[in-house]
């Protein structure tokens, strides 16, 4: 991984510029279960990140996690954006 770290930073920059052209809060996979925001994106190091989403932030946890999260991460874009899109709830 220290080989690519360069690269992982670079890809993240030109992700998270998009992310915030776009109006998305953040990144979820829906495969591994987890979401970050933009001021922490890719906590995982890109390792999990070619299966990431754009999304939007939800406060609070959801009654079918039960995890007591702080926050969701949904998959599309902010009800009320020009294009909106269902997606699926993660921590």
């Amino acid at each position: 991984m220290e080989l690519f770290k360069g690269k992982i930073i670079e890809c993240a920059s030109i992700i998270k510029a998009h992310l915030i052209e776009q109006g998305y809060d953040g990144l979820v996979s829906t495969d591994n279960e987890c979401g970050c925001l933009l001021d922490d994106l890719m906590p995982c190091g890109g390792e999990h990140a070619m299966r990431c989403e754009p999304g939007y932030k939800v406060e609070g946890c959801s009654p079918h996690c039960g995890l007591a999260c702080d926050f969701h991460v949904i998959v599309g874009r902010r009800p009320g954006s020009l294009k909106t899109t269902d997606g699926d709830q993660q921590c």
